[in-house]
C-alpha cells in the first residue's frame, strides 16, 4: 500500500528531526560571551577566564546588564549598562576584547539616560542615547583607541572632556571588602585624563549635579591610604579652571553644609576644599 505523498513527507521530516543530535538544539552562540557574575559582594564581568572587577569603579550601581556585542576586525566590543538610582538611572562602559588579548574597560560615560544603542564602525563603536533621563535630543559618543568622546556638530566638541556620570562616595573599607582596592584605579575612573587638562575642561558640558557628584567622590577618594597627594594634584586643573573652578568649590561647600549628607562625607568635603584652596592659591601666586 502506497502512502500519500503528504503523509510520506511528514513522516520523513519527523524522522529527520528526531534523529538530529541533541547538541544541535543546544548550540552555544558563536563568539566570546561577556557575562555578569558575582565577585565577593559585588557584581563583576567575566570574559572567558578573565574577571573584570568593579568596571564602574567607585560609582555605585545596583546591577549590570550586557546590552550588546559588536564584532570588529580582530575582536569584539561589548556595551554594558550599569543601572543606578533615580538621580542617574543608567551609565555605561565599553569592554574591548581583542582576540587572544586581555580585555579592557573604558571609563564610565553617558547622560544618565537608559536605552542606549550602539553600532560598530571602522575603528570605533558609536553609542547613541537620549540627552537626558526621560528623553531629550539624542547624543552620540564614539569609543576608539581606549577612550570615549562625544560626537557633535561642533568640531571643538571632539576636544571636550566627556561629562562624567554622577559619582558617589565609596569609603576604603567598603571598596576593599570585595578584594584589593587601589586608589589609582578609582582615580582614573572618577577623574578621567580629559578632566586633568584645563583646555578640555573649558569646553566640557557638565550639570551642577554631576559636578557635585564628581568633586564629592574625589573628596572621599582622597581619604584612601596614600591617595591624598595624588588626588589633590590631579584635581588642580578642575579647581583652577576659569569655567568650573568656582563652581567646584561651591559644590564642595554645598556637600559640607548638606545636613542630609553622611557626616563623614561632609567632613571629607571640608578637608578636601581646604587642601584644594591651598594648592590653587599657591599655583596662582606663581
Amino acid at each position: 500500500m502506497k502512502l500519500p505523498l503528504l503523509a510520506l513527507t511528514v513522516a520523513v521530516s519527523t524522522t529527520a528531526i528526531l534523529s538530529l543530535p541533541a547538541t544541535a538544539a543546544r548550540r552555544a552562540p558563536a563568539g566570546p560571551q561577556l557575562k555578569v557574575v558575582t565577585s565577593g559582594s559585588e557584581q563583576a564581568l567575566q570574559l572567558g577566564a578573565t574577571v573584570l572587577s568593579r568596571p564602574f569603579g567607585a560609582q555605585l550601581i545596583d546591577r549590570m546588564t550586557v546590552t550588546g556585542r559588536y564584532p570588529f576586525k580582530g575582536g569584539h566590543y561589548f556595551l554594558v549598562e550599569g543601572q543606578g538610582g533615580s538621580e542617574c538611572p543608567a551609565r555605561y562602559v565599553v569592554v574591548q576584547a581583542p582576540t587572544g588579548q586581555t580585555p579592557t574597560v573604558s571609563a564610565p560615560f553617558g547622560t544618565c539616560s537608559t536605552g542606549a544603542s550602539a553600532s560598530a564602525r571602522t575603528g570605533a563603536l558609536v553609542i547613541t542615547m537620549p540627552g537626558q533621563p526621560g528623553g531629550g535630543s539624542f547624543v552620540r559618543y564614539a569609543y576608539a583607541q581606549g577612550a570615549v568622546k562625544p560626537i557633535a556638530g561642533d568640531p571643538e566638541m571632539a576636544e571636550a572632556a566627556v561629562a562624567p556620570p554622577l559619582a558617589q562616595c565609596v569609603d576604603y573599607g567598603t571598596a576593599s571588602a570585595a578584594g584589593p582596592a587601589d586608589y589609582r584605579t578609582e582615580l582614573d575612573r572618577s577623574l578621567p585624563t580629559d578632566w586633568r587638562k584645563r583646555s578640555r575642561i573649558a569646553k566640557a558640558e557638565v550639570s551642577q549635579e554631576q559636578l557635585r557628584g564628581l568633586v564629592s567622590s574625589l573628596a572621599c577618594l582622597a581619604t584612601w591610604p596614600g591617595a591624598e597627594r595624588s588626588v589633590t594634584k590631579a584635581a588642580v586643573p578642575l579647581f583652577s579652571s576659569s569655567r568650573y573652578g568656582k563652581a567646584s568649590f561651591a559644590a564642595l561647600d554645598t556637600t559640607a553644609r548638606d545636613l542630609d549628607s553622611d557626616p563623614g562625607l561632609r567632613a571629607n568635603a571640608r578637608a578636601f576644599a581646604a587642601n584644594m584652596h591651598f594648592l590653587v592659591d599657591r599655583r596662582e601666586a606663581f
